[in-house]
């Protein structure tokens, strides 16, 4: 070991921190070259992504297999460089090579990938519940009264009064010669009984003619036709507005979907024996990314799920470790 390796000092990884290198790129090709052929937005990406690493604004990290992890300084970056594949997603890599995988640092991309709001449209975001007017809210029905009438009974206000009416030169007595009577004859039979009051104040009500506003018994109420009308039409309304309710759709129930890693064990080391290791000069099995994409399908087809990229990474790394330790001893 020389003496600048030996100088190098190996921090403690902590995941939080940092974020993998092919997704990191992804995101600022998101940004940068999101749209076109795929080669000009790689190489766009990739353009960007350099100037910010040689600028100093984006942090790389060399993270060991102990999972310690180690920085470069600034005349370090001038010399790295990523390298991206036609499609990204299979793996990006920095040169030169170094034994490890490469994170970058997650608080120096998410300041680079994040949108800034600016004054004026902060301004107007907060001036919005300004302008939408306040609801107003439902007037409620003004509530029914019945008028009680001088010689009218309370249960039955709305039909006319029936009472008796006196023949001039007979006795008053109550026969079948009965005279129905409205609230108008009372009140020109008073205006008839006192001739001397102008016919302005013959109209005028006494005060126990006052209309009053007291509510009549329940019972009574029931027994009025008109009321028990007005109930069965509010009844009628209310039965057609919970008809046209929708009804809420029921809570989908049952545990959640869960992925037995002891199983993807088993296939990380059944492709493995059946494919054996990465090799540039097979297509369909040179690099590691072939196996993750093989594990997420088996995920989704065996347990209904399929996995973030990330997920799979930290699950497959120790048992890929394993079988190549196991072929190492044999």
């Amino acid at each position: 070991m020389n003496e600048a390796a030996a100088n190098i000092s190996w921090l403690p990884f902590d995941p939080r921190d940092w974020e993998q290198l092919t997704p990191a790129f992804g995101r600022l090709r998101s940004m940068v070259g999101a749209h076109g052929p795929k080669l000009i937005a790689n190489n766009r990406a990739a353009a960007f992504f350099d100037r910010c690493v040689h600028e100093g604004r984006l942090e790389l990290a060399l993270v060991a297999p102990d999972l310690t992890y180690r920085l470069f300084d600034a005349a370090e970056r001038q010399k790295l460089t990523i390298r991206v594949p036609l499609n990204y997603e299979e793996g990006c890599s920095i040169e030169p090579y170094h034994e490890g995988h490469w994170y970058v640092q997650r608080s120096n991309l998410e300041k680079l990938t994040a949108i800034p709001v600016t004054l004026v449209a902060r301004a107007e975001a907060e001036l919005v519940p300004a302008r939408t007017p306040p609801a107003e809210p439902a007037s409620a029905p003004p509530a029914e009264s019945l008028r009680v009438e001088p010689g009218r009974d309370v249960g039955a206000a709305d039909g006319p009064v029936h009472g008796m009416q006196a023949e001039p030169g007979g006795p008053q007595l109550l026969s079948a010669a009965l005279k129905p009577t409205t609230a108008a004859d009372v009140g020109d039979q008073a205006g008839a009984a006192n001739p001397s009051q102008p016919p302005q104040a013959q109209r005028q009500p006494s005060p126990q003619a006052v209309t009053s506003k007291e509510s009549p018994s329940p019972d009574k109420r029931l027994n009025d036709p008109a009321v028990g009308i007005q109930a069965s039409a509010r009844a009628q309304s209310t039965s057609e507005i919970q008809s046209e309710t929708p009804a809420a759709a029921p809570h989908p129930g049952g545990r959640p979907f869960v992925v037995n890693w002891s199983m993807v064990d088993e296939e990380v080391f059944r492709l493995m024996n059946d494919n054996g290791e990465f090799s540039v000069d097979d297509p369909e099995w040179n690099a590691q990314a072939r196996l993750e994409n093989a594990i997420a399908d088996f995920c989704e087809t065996k347990f209904g799920i399929r996995p973030g990229e990330t997920t799979i990474k930290d699950h497959i790394r120790e048992p890929l470790r394993r079988w190549r330790q196991s072929r190492s001893e044999t």
